[in-house]
C-alpha cells in the first residue's frame, strides 16, 4: 500500500452452509437476505471503527502510541459502510461483498502505519470485533423471508 492511500476492507459472503440456507428461498429473497445481511455487516463495523476505535480528542490531543485519536473529525466521518454510502457494494446480480473503509489520503496512514508512524489501526480492530454478529444477522433476515 503506498503511503498516500485510502483504506478497505470487504466483507464477502462466501459461506457454504449460509449459501445452502438460501436455497430455501426464491431468488429475489435470497437477493435481498445477502444485501441487507452485508450493509448490517458493514454498518456494524463503521459504527464501531467511528465510536469505539478511534479515541475523541482535539487539536491539541497529545498523540496515543497505539489508538488512533481524532483531532478534526474528518476521518472518522469519512469511514463508509455506516452513512448509508457503500461505494464497494457488489454491482453483480447476487451481491457477495461490500467495502469499508475510507476514501481520505491518510486513512490507510493510520491503518498500516509509515515508515516514519506506528500504525494505529481503526477497521481491522473494528471488523474483529463485529465478526462474530455476521451469521446472526444473516440468520435473521432469512428467517424474515423464509417466515414470508
Amino acid at each position: 500500500m503506498s503511503e498516500g492511500a485510502a483504506v478497505s476492507f470487504s466483507i464477502r459472503f462466501e459461506s457454504e452452509s449460509l449459501k445452502r440456507a438460501l436455497k430455501r428461498v426464491d431468488a429475489v429473497g435470497t437477493k435481498k437476505i445477502i444485501s441487507k445481511t452485508l450493509v448490517d455487516a458493514a454498518q456494524m463495523v463503521a459504527r464501531n471503527a467511528a465510536s469505539k476505535q478511534i479515541r475523541s480528542g482535539g487539536v491539541r490531543s497529545p498523540v496515543h502510541p497505539t489508538r488512533l485519536t481524532s483531532r478534526t473529525g474528518d476521518l472518522r466521518s469519512s469511514i463508509y459502510g455506516g452513512a448509508g454510502v457503500f461505494p464497494g457494494m457488489d454491482p453483480s446480480g447476487l451481491p457477495n461483498f461490500i467495502a469499508i473503509g475510507s476514501n481520505l489520503n491518510y486513512a490507510g496512514k493510520h491503518e498500516y502505519g509509515t515508515g516514519g508512524m506506528k500504525k494505529r489501526p481503526y477497521l481491522s480492530p473494528a471488523l474483529d470485533e463485529e465478526a462474530h454478529k455476521f451469521v446472526d444477522r444473516f440468520l435473521y433476515w432469512w428467517g424474515k423471508e423464509v417466515s414470508k
